[in-house]
């Protein structure tokens, strides 16, 4: 029998594709997003699972300029204040992104690639936002809208080696260009999934040197035969798994995995002061590339950043069933110093952490860059035990808030 442990939408749609049991230990069914202040859930903002569940996407992205202007950014073009080079170039960039994107998802895709491609995308992972982006477009409010989609999360700024991966690896989980939202919201998950929410520390029982159940809080043991685990690596080799157990390696990698919280979500009620045609895109307020970096600076030493990027998104303007005037927020920790709205509910990394038991209070399980995103993956290391959560592959069943 597969149980899952954790009500994420990661862990749900898991337990929905494998017909598992899922099992909650934490104080509340669904964590953070779907407990937040007044009804509000913080939801799956961005939608990439195989799973054929009802959603509707965002019709692009927009960059709102200092004097007003608009740069929307769609798979079918780019429009608004852009220049005309940048237009011309869009879709051999997409082409070559989509390439990039399909290499991450099945490594051995390749070999398919003809001779000239094929190294164009061997050597994009490796270099930075800012080499990749002033190489193919000349508009600094779309290289710094595409800068800021890649390192969302993150506490690297653009002109750090390897964030381009950090751009294929959006791209390949369809956050850049059109990303989706779940229809009736992250509760819709839980329709048809078999729950047993028990709050407490839960602890593995051992049989034949490999976990074979779960003892909850209440005294109830909860068999398995594979469990799969929607936290993050550090709780799953730390406190469920006894480190006794593992490799050495694998201990050292745990060690040394990077898990410090950089990003809050929040929201708020304010009607959307934008162009009718625009109000179903994401709206980013961020100036350009260097601009960028400046922003990103504290954040390399755990500091808040007074100029921190700020993404704004209406779910109602592609769901009818949401309110209307709900804005999702995201932005850096510490946040812009002022917002257009009041926060219903402004989540930082240590609350993350305190409460809804995020390593770190990292919503992504980790930063999932080059160095250490296969073993954020995490492959079975004892006995059917297994993660399930935002830092998986997209090919498998995964989710971020």
């Amino acid at each position: 029998m597969d149980v899952v442990l954790g009500s994420s939408p990661a862990a749900l749609l898991k337990a929905r594709a494998v017909g598992a049991r899922l099992v909650e230990t934490r104080g509340h069914l669904g964590g953070p997003y779907l407990t937040a202040p007044e009804g509000w859930e913080m939801g799956l903002q961005f939608w990439h699972s195989q799973l054929d569940v009802p959603c509707a996407a965002h019709a692009g992205r927009v960059a709102v300029l200092a004097d007003g202007g608009f740069l929307r950014v769609a798979r079918e073009g780019l429009s608004g204040v852009v220049k005309a080079e940048d237009v011309r170039r869009w879709g051999d960039f997409c082409l070559l992104l989509d390439q990039a994107a399909a290499v991450f998802r099945e490594p051995g895709s390749w070999t398919g690639l003809e001779r000239r491609p094929r190294f164009e995308v061997l050597r994009l992972p490796w270099m930075s936002l800012r080499e990749l982006l002033d190489e193919w477009f000349a508009s600094e409010s779309l290289k710094g809208l595409l800068a800021e989609v890649a390192l969302e999360g993150v506490r690297q700024g653009p002109f750090a080696s390897g964030t381009a991966f950090h751009l294929i690896r959006a791209w390949a989980r369809g956050e850049v260009l059109a990303p989706r939202v779940v229809l009736g919201g992250s509760s819709s998950f839980l329709r048809g999934v078999e729950i047993l929410h028990v709050p407490g520390e839960p602890q593995l029982v051992w049989g034949d040197g490999a976990p074979a159940g779960l003892l909850l809080a209440d005294g109830q043991l909860v068999s398995f035969d594979r469990l799969w685990v929607d936290r993050d690596a550090r709780y799953l080799y730390r406190r469920l798994l006894s480190p006794a157990v593992l490799e050495t390696e694998v201990n050292t990698m745990v060690s040394r995995l990077r898990m410090e919280g950089s990003w809050l979500r929040g929201a708020g009620r304010w009607t959307c002061p934008y162009p009718e045609e625009l109000r179903n895109c994401v709206f980013h307020f961020s100036p350009g590339l260097r601009d960028l970096e400046r922003a990103f600076d504290p954040l390399k030493y755990g500091l808040p950043s007074p100029a921190a990027p700020l993404t704004l998104s209406w779910p109602g303007s592609v769901d009818s069933g949401r309110d209307p005037e709900l804005v999702q927020a995201a932005c850096s920790y510490g946040g812009p110093l002022q917002t257009p709205f009041k926060l219903l509910g402004s989540w930082e990394p240590f609350f993350f952490e305190s409460e809804w038991g995020f390593s770190g209070g990292h919503l992504w399980c980790g930063e999932a860059d080059l160095s250490q995103m296969s073993f954020l993956r995490a492959p079975e290391v004892a006995g059917g035990v297994q993660l399930c959560g935002a830092a998986m592959h997209p090919g498998d069943y995964s989710g971020c808030v």
